[in-house]
């Protein structure tokens, strides 16, 4: 795995992009984030991926969206007085 991220990275660096170019930003960002991108080299427990997470949040998303969610209380209009 490390192999291919060196390459990514080589490839990274060494490409022209117009500093604003959609290009640009990405490889910016892509080697801003490098060392935060390698953490999980250095402790195994680490996954690269967040499936469990998206997993785990399915369930509440899908719910909301399909509005299994219980409606709002409806508003009470005050009791009108049957003496005038």
């Amino acid at each position: 795995m490390k192999a291919v991220t060196d390459a990514f990275f080589a490839w990274a660096s060494n490409t022209p992009a117009l500093p604003k170019s959609a290009l640009g930003r990405a490889l910016h960002y892509a080697l801003e984030q490098r060392t935060l991108l390698e953490t999980f080299y250095l402790d195994g427990r680490l996954e690269i991926s967040n499936n469990m997470a998206e997993r785990s949040i399915k369930p509440f998303v899908i719910g909301r969206k399909t509005g299994s969610f219980p409606a709002p209380p409806k508003e009470r209009k005050p009791a009108q007085s049957s003496t005038q």
